[in-house]
Order: structure tokens, then C-alpha cells, then sequence
């Protein structure tokens, strides 16, 4: 009975609610009700239904009363007064609070930009740009040899904290650097407002030069190459952006006045080279010769080009032509050039070594690897470079005998470029004129006592792509050499004709063993090997010495021997005749015409296909 009754009593007291909810969704349809804001007037039946004492009582609502929060959270506020601050969820250390709608937003909440960046207002917001990456920290335990050595003083790192703005100032531009000169103070003299050698002006030069490019020289006046040394692998003189495209090494003077030996200068360069390459894997590397100022900068010249063949870059000449005949000219002392000998140096660093570089990085066209010299001239010579001992090479015979002198590596390279100019062309040489000094006189720009053989040789063969390709001093086993070591031949197509002009200089030195038309005879087996394509012609010797008849004979039996072409131009040129001859070996401006015109109408014929 007692469980039916509750029952009965939860029952009606169900369809009490019931009734009670729709009777206030009939108000609510009816009178369209909207809760008033939360108010002390509101009516009592719309307040939480409290105790009656605490419902009868005025004021606010006693704290206590309310419901406690978990530990750690503030207590909601009440309805009176604003929202209290210490309410607000706070922020992560480090972290500035979020600021309240009351307040405008104060400037420390934006976020700031970097050191040295004003930040740029667009549409009420902060656009920040990107920073350039930080300059690395110095590198610890380098083991780096005794002779790297920071220098002392104020002077010194005066000039490396320019050196360092400077390259700054192209990180902060987000652009890759083209052309970096490391030095001494042959190259501090191009900085701006330089104050360390007195002479004014020494910007322009480079302005002139390099001004179009991202470029900048970094020179210290007194450096060595182990200051050089530390300034990079220590000092982290570098650009951060990116690698620059080309870097030029122009040092080595002073090391020269300190009495260093060439060996030691050698190895010096060899580690810096090294460390450059490892550190800065692609950018292009030039080692510029020292201007002759010092007696033995020929000789350190010579060790710093068998380097450049060594790491396969380039080997600039730029400046070496500075001599005691022009020095006033060109020199404001003994080592440092005036703005008239900035301007050379700087000229040809650019046009014929840094700017054919630069070409060939941003066409990349050119699949040939660059390599030493001025000129542009390419390095697939390099790909089989010469030993330092230039002898005994393997394959040949042991009277071919290569040349490391600078004279030498610097005509070798004037040649390859000849030889390249024509190949980007993408079309094929017409005659190649290998030979001694007696061919090198019609080369270009040539300082010889036979002013405009070159002019001949415009006017007979200017209208061919012809070129010739002699170096003082040669043999025949060194063009030999040339050929099969150094690869001095095109790559597009064989040369139409090949002329060889050479032999003179082995009867000069009285070549036995073999005999002179015996050492002819393997460089024609040569050229047919390397040159399947091409026709030869073997020019006599002109009659000056008196074994020059004997070894013509030689030539034309090996000429008739191997089915190719035996010239006789010059041979009415009599021994000494100074009608034809400057003197006793080479002929003048008349008798390079006579010779010239002579083997024009003999290879003519030959270059119709």
C-alpha cells in the first residue's frame, strides 16, 4: 500500500511540471518574453531561489555563499564593478597578458622587430621583414698551422670590422655576392674613403671595373696569407646569405718581403686554397699572380700557377706585363700600382677572367669545366695537368718534354682561348697554325719587334676562322705535349687544316736523338689520332741555320711517307737577307707576308670539303 501510494504522489506531481511548462512556452509564444539584463529590481519569482532571510536582505550577495573553485582558480567576479585583473588567465612566462577591450593596445604587446629593422605600418598591422641569418660563431679546435696568425693592434681590426660591414651590407641586402677580392693593401686601395695608403681617388677604379656587379675588394694593408688565413677560417670573413659566385686570392707580397721561401709561400697557398674549396665547395676561385715588384715574384708566380693547374681554377696574369720600361706609368712605389695601374689590373681581371667565368655560371652552356689563365680559357686541359717535373710522361717518349715556365702557361692559355672563342661559336676552325715564336708573332697583342704581323695576318686569313697557335721557344716534342697532355685542340670539330711551322728550335739546340724529321714525323701520327678530320701540311724551315736544308729533306720524305702536304713557302728567302728577315731566325713584316701569301694559296684548295 505505502509503495502505491508514492506512486500516486510522484505522479501527479509529474503532470504538475508538465502543465507548468506548457503554460510557459504559451507565455513566452504569446507575450514574446526576453530575459530583462541581471538587475538588484529584478523580481524575486526570476532570482535563484535562496533562503528567505538571505532573499529578504539587501546588497550584494555575500561571497561566501557562492559556490568555492577548484585550488589555483580565482573566484568568478560578482556583478558589480569590472571584471578584476588577476580573474583574467594568466599568460606563459615570458609572455606579455593579452591587454583588456578598455585599453587601446599598448606597443610592447606587438611583437619587435629585429635590431636594426623599423617595422612597416600597412593597414594598421606590423609587416616585419625576414632577417638575414646570424653571422656563425668562430669555430673551436681548428688545428690550424702556427703561421695562421691574427695581427695585433687597432689598425688591424679597424680595417677586418670594415671588411666585415661591407660584406653585411650585401647580407642585408638578401644578395649573393659575385665577386669577392681578398688581399693586402693592393687591394685595400679600391675600398672606399681608404685612408691607409694616401692615394686619392683608388675607388674609381674599381667603381669603374666592378661597380655594376655585387662587389667588393677585402683587403688589409701588411696582411700575409696565414692573416688571410685567420680572418676566414676564425674571423669568419664571409658572406652569411650565400656563397659568393667568384672569389679572387690576390696575397702573397708580403710574404715575399719577409723572406719566406717560394716553397713555403707554395705550401701556404695550398692550405688556403684547400680550405676555400672544402668551405665554399661552389664558388669559382681566381689566383691572381703578383705584380712584378720583387725579384722573386716570377718565381712565386710559377708556383702559384702549378697550384691553379693543381686545384683545376683559374690563373689570372692580369698586371704581370708591368715592367721597368712602363713602371712610372703604372707604379706609385715598388709594389702598388697608381689608379693608372689599378685600372689595368682590374680591366683585364674583368673582362678576361672574372667576367667569362660569371657568363658561364649564369648561361651554363659551356659544359667544360674553366681553368687557368687570362682569356677565359678553359680548363679541360687541366683534366690531364701536367706534373710539376714535366718529363718522363707517361705514354710518350722521354725528348717530349712539357714547359711550366710563366711565358709559357700564359701563351698556352692565350691559345685556348683563341681555340674556345671559335668553339662557342659552334663552328669548326678552319686552320690551325701550330708553331715557335716565328708563328707566335701574328698572335693578337703581341709585343714584338714585328709591329703589324698580326695586321698580315688579317689580311691573308682574316676572313677564316684561323688562328695561330705559336709560343716562343717551343720544340716539336713540346707541341707533342701541348696536344696529347694539354689537349690544345678544339672540341667542337678537328681544325680543316692543320699547319705545323716548327723544328727551328731543335736545330738550335742540336736535337740527335731521335733525329728532328723522326720527332716530326710522331707529331703528324699524333695530330691523326687526335685529329682524324683534319688535313695536314708540314711547312719547311726557313733556310737561316745551316741544318734547316738537311731537315726539310727529312719532312718531305716524311710528308710523301705519310700521304700529306709539304710547303715550301719562304725557301727563296736567302740566309740573312734583311729585306725579309729581322734577324737570323725570324722573319720581318715583309717576309711574314711573303711566307704568309704563300701558304694562302696552297690551304685555300684544302678547305673545300
Amino acid at each position: 500500500m505505502r509503495t502505491q501510494a508514492v506512486l500516486v504522489v510522484l505522479l501527479a506531481w509529474h503532470a504538475a511540471v508538465v502543465i507548468g511548462y506548457s503554460s510557459l512556452n504559451d507565455a513566452e509564444s504569446t507575450f514574446n518574453f526576453t530575459e530583462p539584463p541581471l538587475s538588484p529590481e529584478l523580481a524575486p519569482s526570476h532570482v535563484l531561489q535562496l533562503s528567505p532571510s538571505i532573499a529578504k536582505s539587501e546588497g550584494p550577495i555575500p561571497p561566501d555563499y557562492l559556490p568555492k573553485p577548484p585550488d589555483g582558480v580565482s573566484p568568478p567576479p560578482t556583478s558589480q564593478g569590472p571584471i578584476p585583473p588577476d580573474y583574467l588567465p594568466k599568460p606563459p612566462d615570458g609572455v606579455s597578458p593579452s591587454p583588456t577591450f578598455q585599453d587601446p593596445i599598448p606597443p610592447d604587446y606587438l611583437p619587435k622587430p629585429p635590431d636594426g629593422v623599423s617595422p612597416t605600418n600597412i593597414g594598421g598591422g606590423y609587416k616585419i621583414p625576414s632577417p638575414p641569418p646570424p653571422r656563425p660563431v668562430p669555430p673551436v679546435n681548428l688545428n690550424l698551422p702556427k703561421w695562421v696568425k691574427k695581427v695585433k693592434g687597432d689598425f688591424f681590426l679597424r680595417e677586418y670590422r670594415r671588411n666585415l660591414a661591407l660584406l653585411s651590407a650585401l647580407d642585408q641586402k638578401m644578395v649573393q655576392a659575385d665577386v669577392l677580392v681578398y688581399g693586402d693593401s693592393i687591394t685595400a686601395l679600391n675600398k672606399p674613403t681608404n685612408l691607409s695608403t694616401g692615394l686619392k681617388g683608388s675607388r674609381v677604379p674599381f667603381t669603374r671595373n666592378f661597380g655594376d656587379l655585387n662587389a667588393e675588394p677585402l683587403g688589409i694593408p701588411a696582411d700575409r696569407i696565414g692573416n688571410l688565413m685567420w680572418r676566414l677560417a676564425v674571423g669568419r670573413e664571409l658572406p652569411t646569405f650565400k656563397h659568393p659566385k667568384v672569389v679572387v686570392i690576390f696575397i702573397g707580397v708580403n710574404d715575399l718581403r719577409d723572406r719566406t721561401s717560394t716553397k713555403e709561400i707554395s705550401i701556404r697557398m695550398e692550405f688556403l686554397l684547400t680550405w676555400i674549396k672544402k668551405n665554399m665547395p661552389k664558388t669559382k676561385l681566381v689566383l691572381q699572380a703578383l705584380l712584378p715588384g720583387l725579384s722573386q715574384a716570377e718565381e712565386v708566380n710559377q708556383s702559384y700557377a702549378t697550384l691553379a693547374r693543381k686545384f683545376r681554377i683559374k690563373f689570372s696574369w692580369c698586371g704581370t706585363d708591368i715592367n721597368k720600361r712602363n713602371r712610372k706609368q703604372y707604379m706609385a712605389d715598388r709594389l702598388h700600382p697608381n689608379m693608372n695601374g689599378q685600372n689595368l689590373w682590374l680591366k683585364c681581371l674583368r673582362k678576361d677572367v672574372v667576367q667569362p667565368i660569371l657568363d658561364n655560371t649564369r648561361k651554363n652552356k659551356n659544359k667544360m669545366k674553366r681553368g687557368v689563365g687570362v682569356g677565359g680559357s678553359s680548363s679541360r686541359s687541366l683534366l690531364q695537368a701536367p706534373p710539376t717535373t714535366i718529363s718522363n710522361l707517361p705514354g710518350l717518349p722521354k725528348w717530349v718534354i712539357g714547359r711550366n715556365s710563366s711565358m709559357f702557361i700564359r701563351e698556352y692559355d692565350r691559345n685556348m682561348a683563341a681555340i674556345e672563342r671559335i668553339d662557342k661559336k659552334g663552328q669548326r676552325m678552319d686552320i690551325a697554325l701550330y708553331g715557335d715564336s716565328i708563328t707566335f708573332w701574328n698572335k693578337p697583342g703581341t709585343l714584338s719587334k714585328v709591329p703589324g704581323s698580326r695586321a698580315v695576318w688579317n689580311t691573308t686569313f682574316g676572313d677564316l676562322n684561323a688562328e695561330p697557335l705559336g709560343i716562343p721557344g717551343d720544340r716539336v716534342g713540346t707541341i707533342i705535349y701541348r696536344i696529347a697532355i694539354l689537349k690544345e685542340r678544339p672540341v667542337f670539330a678537328d681544325p680543316r687544316v692543320c699547319i705545323i711551322f716548327a723544328g727551328i728550335n731543335d736545330v738550335v739546340h742540336n736535337s740527335t736523338d731521335p733525329d728532328i724529321p723522326t720527332r716530326m714525323e710522331y707529331l703528324i701520327r699524333l695530330i691523326k689520332k687526335e685529329m682524324p678530320k683534319s688535313k695536314i701540311v708540314i711547312q719547311a724551315l726557313l733556310p737561316s741555320l745551316t741544318r734547316a736544308p738537311a731537315v726539310n729533306e727529312g719532312y718531305k720524305k716524311i710528308a710523301r711517307k705519310n700521304n700529306i702536304v709539304f710547303s715550301t713557302c719562304g725557301q727563296d728567302i736567302r740566309r740573312g737577307d734583311r729585306k725579309y728577315m729581322a734577324d737570323i731566325l725570324h722573319p720581318n713584316e715583309n717576309g711574314q707576308r711573303k711566307v704568309l701569301r704563300c701558304l694562302n694559296k696552297l690551304v685555300r684548295p684544302m678547305l673545300v670539303e
